[in-house]
């Protein structure tokens, strides 16, 4: 898509979902080389736009969460510690690395981590894309080192089937995998595509894991013009 500005947008779209925007930024020209590190956050009106722009309000949530005005410092050691699972283009991790979080990225498919590091700018310095699970990532955080717990967990993954993946919609998951790596006042933020009772179950599952914090459910506004 061209902009009224002579530059374009690139959107990373996957086959299963061409309806639903995984990611976009904005590129000098049709066909430019990725940019050298991620740029704005994503648009969330237009025919490119992402909804999933809206995980990144994780930030003043925490923010809010934490008593703080404003982000930190990029590089002060107060900074946010975040995980992205699901990385896709990086739209998201970019966001929350530009809002000051020490930001880890996991992205489990090879052609998108590709994809993501060569035109999506996902080589930027202040992102840690790592190619993996999920679930393999959290099992192996030291739960013990409260250095390594997670002040902000993004979860925006699929198996083709529904989001969050089947695995990650097990009390197991949450109880044992996210619960004992979340830190005091940490905020969690899943991207969930389900009918009405697949999200009540998830939504009980998440209560009853994380006893210590509030849990909403919140539909995507119809600006969003998500159908798939």
């Amino acid at each position: 898509e061209m902009t009224g500005e002579d530059k374009a947008i690139r959107s990373l779209v996957f086959n299963a979902r061409p309806k639903l925007i995984q990611s976009s930024i904005e590129i000098k020209h049709v066909g430019a080389n990725g940019p050298k590190v991620c740029g704005a956050p994503p648009p969330l009106v237009g025919l490119t736009a992402t909804h999933l722009g809206g995980l990144a309000l994780a930030v003043p949530l925490w923010l809010a969460s934490n008593n703080r005005s404003l982000p930190p410092a990029k590089d002060g050691p107060d900074r946010p510690r975040a995980v992205v699972i699901g990385a896709g283009g990086c739209t998201i991790p970019a966001v929350l690395a530009k809002a000051g979080c020490d930001i880890t990225a996991i992205e489990p498919h090879a052609d998108v981590y590709d994809a993501a590091r060569q035109y999506f700018g996902a080589d930027d310095a202040n992102i840690k894309l790592i190619i993996g699970y999920g679930e393999q990532y959290l099992s192996e955080n030291d739960s013990k080192d409260l250095n390594k717990k997670f002040d902000l967990l993004l979860i925006d993954a699929e198996d083709g089937k529904s989001a969050p993946p089947q695995t990650m919609r097990e009390e197991s998951f949450w109880t044992g995998a996210v619960a004992p790596h979340l830190a005091s006042n940490a905020v969690v933020a899943v991207n969930v595509i389900a009918n009405q009772d697949e999200r009540f179950e998830l939504t009980r599952i998440v209560d009853k894991a994380l006893q210590a914090h509030d849990v909403w459910c919140c539909d995507v506004p119809g600006i969003a013009n998500v159908s798939d």
